[in-house]
């Protein structure tokens, strides 16, 4: 009983038994430089990386269209038609096949990236290729 007594005076006249109440009240209007600073500073680093990721993203899209060739076809046109892996049934394709065929003449136009071919008989597979498996046939057909 003298332990349970002892701790109840001690904390009585040592300790506040509401320290909550007793604790100052912090200023909430009162904004604090380091801080407001802190965000300023973290919000220019993100318009300045934003502004490097819009830099290089157009820098890629300019080599890239570099490389981009517009390409439309007459009907009545010859072109070679390059044949992927994908064209050729499983037992149809190994590696000696030939990967180019043509010329074949352009009989329709699907739209500005798709043409509709005259294939040979002995290919088995769709006649639409996109404008990318093209090759301009160049010279006179004999």
């Amino acid at each position: 009983m003298g332990n349970l007594l002892r701790s109840l005076v001690g904390c009585l006249w040592v300790q506040s038994p509401f320290p909550i109440d007793l604790a100052p009240v912090p200023n909430l209007k009162r904004i604090h430089e380091k801080a407001e600073d802190f965000v300023q500073q973290l919000q220019r680093i993100h318009k300045e990386i934003e502004q490097h990721l819009r830099d290089c993203s157009a820098k890629y899209k300019h080599e890239a269209d570099r490389k981009w060739r517009f390409v439309e076809f007459v009907v009545g046109d010859f072109v070679y038609a390059v044949l992927t892996k994908d064209c050729y049934s499983a037992h149809d394709y190994n590696k000696l096949v030939a990967r180019k065929i043509g010329p074949v003449k352009v009989i329709e136009k699907i739209n500005p990236n798709a043409y509709r071919l005259k294939l040979p008989s002995h290919i088995r597979t769709g006649d639409v290729f996109n404008v990318k498996h093209y090759t301009v046939q160049r010279g006179q057909l004999v």
